[in-house]
């Protein structure tokens, strides 16, 4: 499976990528930990810019379902 690290180089921990997101989103940025499953299923679940759905073409669409359910599951519980 690809690595986010793979797919931008550039960027010296992933989850730079999503505080990008933030940023370019208008919405404040914050130091985000890379082992917050919350940002993993994210991570899986949504397009970031020029990366598109990083994982879209490694995860089946089942795969890709069940993290939208984690990660809703996990929404209502907070």
């Amino acid at each position: 499976m690809p690595r986010l690290g793979a797919l931008a180089p550039e960027v010296s921990d992933w989850t730079e990528i999503l505080a990008t997101t933030e940023w370019q989103a208008g919405r404040s940025a914050a130091r985000y930990n890379p082992r917050d499953l919350s940002l993993i299923l994210r991570s899986i679940t949504e397009s970031f810019g020029s990366l598109r759905y990083p994982f879209a073409e490694v995860l089946g669409r089942q795969s890709q379902n069940w993290a939208s359910e984690l990660r809703n599951v996990s929404n209502e519980n907070e």
